[in-house]
Parts: C-alpha cells; sequence; structure tokens
C-alpha cells in the first residue's frame, strides 16, 4: 500500500437546524480545542423550482490546520473527511484514521447531544504501489479474466466493482448494510506509463431503512465494524 488517498465517515439525516450560530461555532470551537480546527462555512446554492429564485445557505464546516481534516455540517450528512495532501503525514492504516474519527465524533457530538441520523456510510480511497507492466497482467487477471481481444495486454483503462449486502452487528442493532469494493486503473501525474491501481471501498447501512435510530456511539461503533471489513479486503488484494 502507498497511501491513503481519502477517508469518510458520514451520518445521514435531517440537519437543517445545525447552522453557524455563534453558540454552535463556540461549543464546536471549545470542544475541538485540543485538536486545533479552524471555523468556517461553505456557501450552498438553492433554486426555487416555482419561483425560479437562486438562493445562498451557510453551512458550518471545521478544518484541521493542515486542511488534511475537515467536518462538515450539511442539510442531509454530517461528514467526516480526511485527504491527503503533500508534505503531510502519509497514512497507511486505515486503524490510525478510525481511531482519530472516533476522538472527532465524540468530541463533535457533545455539542448535539440528541441528534440522530436514519444511515452511516464509511468509505475511503487507497493507492496502491506503483506495478510493472507483468505485474498489473496479474494483478487484473485474478479479479476479471479478460476476453481475448485483451489477454496478456497492457490495458490503458481497467476497473473492476463488487457489492453485497451483509448484515453488520453491533450492541442492539442489527443492520443491512451494502459492501462495495472497486479497483481501477489511475494515472498519478497524468503519466500513462505508470500502472497503480486504485482501491476504493464503502460500506453503508442501506437506504431502505430510514428510521432516525443512529447516535454518535452507533457511528463509532459501525466505524468499527466497517473497519474490520475495510482491513480484510485490503489485505486480501496486496496478498
Amino acid at each position: 500500500m502507498e497511501k491513503i488517498v481519502n477517508f469518510q465517515t458520514s451520518l445521514f439525516g435531517s440537519f437543517i437546524n445545525i447552522k453557524p450560530r455563534t453558540a454552535v461555532v463556540l461549543s464546536l470551537l471549545n470542544n475541538l480545542k485540543d485538536e486545533s480546527f479552524i471555523p468556517g462555512t461553505i456557501d450552498l446554492l438553492s433554486l426555487n423550482p416555482v419561483s425560479g429564485e437562486i438562493a445562498t445557505e451557510n453551512r458550518i464546516q471545521m478544518v484541521s490546520e493542515d486542511k488534511t481534516w475537515n467536518i462538515v455540517f450539511l442539510e442531509n450528512r454530517i461528514d467526516f473527511n480526511y485527504n491527503y495532501r503533500p508534505d503531510t503525514q502519509k497514512y497507511i492504516k486505515i486503524d490510525d484514521l478510525c481511531n482519530y474519527v472516533k476522538k472527532l465524533v465524540e468530541k463533535v457530538f457533545r455539542t448535539f447531544p440528541e441528534t440522530t441520523g436514519n444511515r452511516i456510510a464509511v468509505n475511503g480511497k487507497i493507492l496502491l504501489e506503483e506495478m510493472s507492466d507483468d505485474e498489473f497482467k496479474v494483478f487484473t487477471e485474478k479479479f476479471a479474466a479478460p476476453l481475448n481481444l485483451y489477454k496478456g495486454e497492457v490495458l490503458q483503462e481497467w476497473s473492476t466493482r463488487f457489492n453485497l449486502r451483509k448484515e453488520i452487528k453491533w450492541d442492539d442493532k442489527k443492520e443491512l448494510c451494502n459492501c462495495i469494493t472497486e479497483l481501477s486503473k489511475v494515472y498519478p501525474q497524468n503519466d500513462p506509463q505508470i500502472n497503480e491501481i486504485a482501491v476504493s471501498i464503502d460500506i453503508n447501512t442501506v437506504a431502505q431503512n430510514d428510521d432516525y435510530r443512529f447516535k454518535a456511539k452507533d457511528i463509532i461503533q459501525f466505524s468499527q465494524k466497517a473497519n474490520i471489513i475495510i482491513d480484510n479486503v485490503f489485505e486480501e488484494i496486496e496478498r
């Protein structure tokens, strides 16, 4: 594994009342003071289908000093995002990110202790080590047997995607979840001579159950369960 490119944990629901009010921002600042997050806003545009008017609404975001982490409070989701930036710490273990998300969730939801959501998702993208042409051929043919036209050739484009539904259990919860893995060839620095594979994994509770039943502790426990699945997938891919 070369590095984790991004990692996201999300709670879905209706959070239209979480707005950039002074008391809310001060509470978040206080709860996140040891993590050195800076408050800000993002502007969302919405179109009124009747009048045709465009309205702008400000939503809260908290951003780490090195800008690799941000926490965004949208109307329908709360996202805890990590995005790799050059000249910052490189992560190669999902555990490290999952543990930090746990800390952030605990601190953020001190401001919103009664907030609940109806879906949870954990997803990430990892870049594998660069491969030779021969290594790339062997790797891709393990996941999908190519048609004769492509067999034994170095493919300019390649991707494959898997999804299954699996029950994930924690405490009194038993949730049916999508477990999605997608592998694709990418071109770092837009160089077609480099063979690198990006692996994206998304574990999320299914949309059919829209009951508001998830609180902060559920985000944490679901993330830990999802982390085990993600680790197992990456270990198998790297083998």
